[in-house]
């Protein structure tokens, strides 16, 4: 959930062609290792509300395949409003992200909604 944007878990391994890799049951496999990256300027608006501007990046990668670098890093940007409101003690947020480095079988969704903090 950390690439806003991207479904939950729905960033995994890639074969050659660059399509999804699944197991027998048709589940997404993850990687060994990630590495990922967030940029955010924040504007105070008033009161409780925040406008976030981000670009975030991110993979996953295996014991074989892609090597973990910017070159195979997966992208998405765009603009978040945050309320904090005091009796959950955490920011609605709600999200709105471009996919930068779109692939076959992503799932992608351009609205979404969240509670708490992105990492």
């Amino acid at each position: 959930r950390s690439l806003r944007g991207h479904a939950s878990r729905s960033i995994s391994l890639r074969d050659e062609d660059d399509n999804p890799v699944q197991d027998q049951f048709g589940n997404l496999l993850g990687g060994t290792s990630y590495l990922q990256a967030a940029v955010e300027y924040h504007l105070l608006l008033g009161g409780p509300f925040r406008l976030v501007f981000f670009a975030d990046g991110g993979n996953v990668f295996g014991d074989e395949g892609l090597k973990a670098g910017l070159d195979s890093m997966r992208g998405t940007a765009g603009a978040e409003l945050r309320l904090f409101v005091p009796v959950f003690g955490l920011p609605l947020r709600f999200i709105y992200a471009n996919n930068l480095t779109p692939l076959p079988g992503d799932r992608f969704e351009s609205f979404q909604f969240d509670v708490g903090t992105s990492f």
